[in-house]
């Protein structure tokens, strides 16, 4: 008779996330040039690539910025508004992976040195890692180097993927000197992929072919005078019944079930969560232990707001583990967006006699839209409350044209995306004037000191009531003289006339 223990996955789910082979490297550029970033990655299913610049998604809002048929980026015409971190970001439904580089854009004459990355100087990929010594907590691995490349090999990086432990490949060691080496603080009965790549002065080599599966030491329960086949028997035997979770704020949600067939061996209850809404692809795993075998409720808290995870709860004792209950999912709840709107821009539409204006924006930070964005709303607000204009539009829109403002008003533009919790934090005003180019135009100023402006002065309006009070009086003295002068004329007429007849 002999004994085995056969574990059955889902294939799909066990495949290890995507493997960038060559990831971009830190470089400057002078600026009005072409830079490449690299990235070339494979995986099973085929990986997407997708670029990121200091965090936000780049692709589409540039045309100078274009994606390669292998997955590089390249950049035509930089400016130095370019410089900025570049990350490659390789995803597949198996996982995810990235990879970054910084890229400096300087004037010509601002460049000392200027080095190109050239691939063919990277060295060569390693041997398939081999394992010689596994324990509860370490593995160790030993390799071939491959060719040199352009110069010698440096050191060594070793890469991990454990699919309970996260959802990407993850740097567990550097700067290795030697083709041997032992991998440590590794977590007990898990199973792990290795690679490693070479480096040296030009860079990071291609990375190895992947290791054989290998899984920890199990820490067995027979140091306490337990058999484990019988733990494992039984635990196998325990059927976790999950209820519908409870969803008790916005960040908390209450996880209950019930135990057909108990076992005295149960120490305890894993509940494993993750999110499943707001990602490309389900978040990694997250553990929260019962350690309390008779109870059987938990609450999860610290949870995104707004975000649906799927939840499921294990039996466990010491590292032997019964089998999962079914996975349920719960939304937590939303709450208003808690950041604005992001890169809102303001122009005018049409000629100066428009009376319409064009806003556009896009969506707040993903980590803060709190909940699933239902609308915008748009505010054009005035000194005076009559000439406000407002507007909301379907959360796919992500501009609109706003009409029926008045020329000669400045307004205040702001934009807020609302979920079903209400309306978020309104967008820094944006101020715009309707016409304001043509009044300047007609009264011929261009400075702030206008004629228009120095003809609302109070000094102006006093003096030109002055003179107008010194023309009115020195006409009326005119008229006095004038009444008076004809007068005389008239006397010394009817004396005339008198003395002839006499």
């Amino acid at each position: 008779m002999a004994k085995a223990q056969l574990e059955v996955a889902d294939a799909l789910k066990d495949r290890p996330p995507p493997i960038i082979r060559q990831g971009p490297s830190n470089q400057t550029q002078a600026l009005g040039g072409m830079s490449l970033l690299r990235c070339q990655a494979s995986g099973d299913p085929e990986p997407t690539i997708t670029w990121r610049k200091n965090g936000a998604n780049l692709l589409g809002k540039d045309t100078r910025f274009s994606l390669l048929e292998h997955g590089s980026l390249q950049i035509q015409s930089t400016r130095l508004s370019d410089s900025g971190l570049y990350t490659c970001v390789a995803t597949s439904s198996s996982g995810e992976t990235s990879w970054s580089a910084y890229l400096d854009v300087r004037d010509a004459t601002d460049l000392v040195d200027f080095i190109s990355h050239n691939s063919t100087a990277l060295p060569g990929p390693p041997s398939k890692p081999e394992v010689t010594n596994v324990t509860k907590s370490s593995i160790s691995l030993s390799w071939k180097p491959g060719p040199e490349g352009g110069s010698p090999v440096s050191s060594y990086v070793i890469e991990a993927f454990g699919q309970s432990v996260s959802n990407s490949w993850q740097t567990v060691a550097d700067h290795v000197k030697t083709t041997e080496f032992a991998v440590k603080d590794l977590r007990p009965n898990t199973v792990y992929l290795f690679i490693i790549r070479a480096v040296n002065a030009q860079g990071l080599g291609d990375p190895s072919p992947m290791s054989e599966p290998v899984r920890t030491q199990d820490i067995s329960p027979t140091a306490q005078g337990v058999d484990h086949r019988r733990v494992q028997k039984e635990l196998g035997d325990v059927v976790v019944n999950m209820h519908n979770p409870v969803v008790l704020s916005s960040t908390s949600v209450q996880v209950t079930w019930t135990v057909e067939n108990p076992s005295k061996f149960i120490q305890g209850y894993r509940v494993l969560y993750r999110q499943t809404s707001g990602l490309p692809s389900p978040g990694p795993w997250q553990i929260q232990d019962l350690k309390v075998a008779s109870e059987r409720d938990i609450t999860l808290s610290g949870l995104k707001k707004g975000i649906v995870y799927e939840i499921k709860v294990r039996p466990y004792f010491n590292e032997f583990q019964g089998a999962d209950s079914e996975s349920m999912t719960a939304r937590t709840m939303e709450e208003a967006p808690s950041a604005p709107p992001q890169q809102v821009t303001v122009l005018t539409v049409g000629n100066h006699n428009s009376t319409s204006i064009s806003v556009s924006w896009d969506p707040p930070p993903s980590d803060q839209q709190n909940g699933i964005i239902q609308e915008y709303k748009i505010w054009c607000l005035a000194n005076e409350t009559r000439f406000h204009v407002n507007k909301s539009v379907d959360a796919t829109i992500r501009s609109v044209v706003v009409g029926g403002l008045q020329t000669g008003v400045q307004y205040r533009v702001e934009v807020a995306a609302g979920t079903s919790a209400g309306v978020g934090v309104k967008s820094i005003p944006q101020l715009i004037t309707l016409g304001a180019e043509l009044r300047d135009v007609m009264t011929g100023s261009d400075s702030n000191n206008s004629i228009s402006d120095v003809v609302k002065q109070p000094a102006f309006i006093a003096a030109l009531g002055g003179a107008c009070w010194i023309v009115l009086m020195g006409f009326s003295a005119w008229l006095y003289w004038r009444r008076k002068k004809r007068k005389g004329l008239s006397n010394y007429a009817v004396q005339s006339f008198t003395f002839t007849r006499a």
